[in-house]
């Protein structure tokens, strides 16, 4: 149901560089549902990837736990000879369920945020990635990444930013063609049109 084409306008995928998840076909898939994907390289889960970084390890030590108890006092088929058979599909996908459920919605939301996946575009919850903090591999990552995010905003700035007036000619106006911008002094315009008028007067 979370996959479905109406659940959200803009969703995002994160999941590791397993072959099927890079195939022609789950790309298709994908996009017909609207997801877009991240694909986290070989070998770079432990640093990027929320399950990974946060709540892998609890969440598995809860199943595990669901098996020893099953193991101690649940109720068991026993093979011809005499050997308990593993837990019935239903027995261990509530296993999964009841995992899931012990993590806390906090838990799930700074997984994200600790692995550098939020909307905050503003880098201000760049802080919280986990590889990036003074104990973590990276530790000089945050200074390179807002080195690096300067850089791009200022340049993206300089490309929207409109060119300011003369201050010598404070009624310069800009007139924008295909071929560009240029600039135009009104009385410039007013002459123009004055001389074309005489013209077409002396003809």
């Amino acid at each position: 149901r979370a996959l479905g084409p109406l659940a959200f306008s803009q969703r995002l995928l994160v999941w590791d560089a397993f072959r099927c998840h890079l195939s022609k076909d789950t790309k298709s898939v994908m996009h017909e549902l609207g997801v877009h994907q991240a694909v986290v390289p070989g070998g770079c889960t432990k640093y990027v990837q929320a399950p990974d970084v946060s709540w892998n390890q609890p969440f598995k030590a809860a199943i595990n736990k669901f098996h020893e108890d099953w193991m101690m006092s649940g109720e068991k088929e026993l093979t011809r000879g005499g050997n308990p058979r593993p837990p019935p599909m239903q027995v261990y996908l509530q296993w999964v369920v009841d995992a899931w459920a012990s993590l806390s919605v906090d838990l799930i939301a700074r997984s994200f945020k600790s692995c550098g996946i939020t909307i905050a575009v503003d880098g201000s919850e760049d802080d919280q990635i986990h590889c990036f903090k003074p104990h973590g591999q990276i530790p000089e990552g945050l200074a390179m990444l807002k080195e690096k995010s300067g850089v791009a905003a200022a340049s993206t700035q300089q490309s929207v930013e409109p060119e300011e007036d003369h201050e010598e000619d404070p009624v310069a106006e800009i007139l924008v063609e295909d071929i560009g911008v240029h600039e135009v002094d009104v009385g410039d315009i007013g002459s123009s049109s004055e001389s074309e008028s005489e013209s077409e007067s002396d003809q």
